[in-house]
């Protein structure tokens, strides 16, 4: 073996990798990428508060000190919940993983059961369960033998499994697809000129866009349709299958189409080059995946992480979603539905006036 052949090929062969965006992006900075998100992620959670939603249904003394006590414990923001609402609906309405149910019985210190609420799609949120019942036992630790008990039960004991808390959020993933599609269709159909033959067959670069919306609702109307029941074969997952949840899903799916073509077309405008688009793709698809809540909890994130999943457009679709298949909460959607579909409209018809506008052909 020729070791000086063996390392002229290895420069050459560095040179060449190092020409190509796609492949320090997957072999360096991707790894970086990772590491500071779900280090963000996961080492956030330790010194932030969790907000808790309390209904005190007693009104005694002993739980207008646990409240107080609650508080100050540095562990939690306590949000008062009106008694005779619905706690676990203002829970849902309000994006709390926790809950405290104080009821009417609990009128001393030392008898009573108090109810944790908590949600089986946070892994942090069973635990403060735990929290809360140290709390109790630090404020009976003056009774020989304190009765007071801390139920724990989950925000809906309609949803038997907590894979079904998932369902949502992959629903979701499977709406980031077009992106990387439209993204690398765009600038190989500059380079081909193709985009040109179809101007001449009287196709605008608006109606092709929209055909793509519409090949990409489809396609992923059917993987989401397979998704649904290989999970319910395989793993049990229970959703109740209704017309309003078959529209409200398939709106959502529509919406999603409409924004992540729009913006795959956008990564396929500011370049020719394919390898650039895809670069492009990926640093708008691995962010947007792990902070809207696709696999993580975006509750269990750090607030300046929260703030920023806020404003992604995937966030509010999985949010539509959780309420559509998981609580049936199906008139309360519709007008977050509405106003996303008249963003990603509005997405849409920019990006087509700028496809139309720019020389692309």
């Amino acid at each position: 073996m020729n070791l000086n052949r063996s390392m002229a090929y290895f420069r050459i062969h560095a040179k060449s990798f190092l020409r190509s965006k796609s492949g320090v992006f997957f072999l360096l900075l991707l790894p970086v990428i990772f590491i500071l998100l779900f280090g963000a992620i996961f080492s956030g959670n330790g010194g932030q508060k969790a907000t808790l939603a309390v209904q005190n249904d007693s009104g005694s003394a002993f739980s207008h000190e646990l409240c107080s006590a609650l508080n100050a414990s540095g562990q939690f923001n306590v949000e008062i919940v009106p008694s005779g609402d619905n706690i676990s609906k203002f829970m849902q309405h309000n994006s709390i993983d926790q809950g405290l149910v104080i009821p009417a019985s609990v009128t001393s210190n030392s008898t009573g059961s108090i109810q944790f609420i908590y949600s089986p799609s946070d892994p942090y949120s069973q635990s403060y369960g735990l929290v809360i019942q140290n709390i109790v036992l630090s404020m009976l630790s003056h009774n020989t033998s304190p009765q007071m008990k801390v139920h724990n039960i989950p925000v809906s004991v309609n949803i038997p499994k907590y894979v079904d808390y998932y369902l949502p959020g992959i629903v979701g993933y499977t709406f980031l697809n077009a992106i990387f599609a439209v993204s690398y269709l765009v600038p190989t159909y500059r380079k081909r000129k193709i985009f040109r033959q179809l101007e001449l067959s009287g196709l605008t670069k608006g109606e092709w866009l929209f055909s793509m919306v519409l090949f990409y609702f489809v396609l992923t109307a059917i993987s989401d349709i397979v998704l649904f029941v290989v999970g319910y074969a395989a793993l049990g997952i229970a959703v109740p299958v209704t017309w309003e949840m078959i529209l409200l899903t398939g709106a959502t799916i529509f919406v999603g189409m409409l924004f992540f073509i729009s913006i795959g077309m956008v990564s396929g405008l500011v370049t020719k080059n394919e390898e650039t688009a895809n670069l492009i793709a990926n640093v708008i698809f691995f962010p947007m995946l792990f902070l809207s809540g696709v696999f993580f909890p975006v509750s269990m994130m750090p607030s300046y992480l929260q703030q920023i999943a806020s404003v992604l457009p995937l966030t509010a679709m999985i949010k539509v979603l959780v309420d559509v298949l998981l609580y049936a909460e199906y008139t309360t959607v519709v007008p977050i539905l509405a106003i996303l579909g008249v963003i990603a409209a509005g997405l849409f018809v920019v990006v087509a006036y700028l496809a139309r506008k720019m020389d692309i052909d």
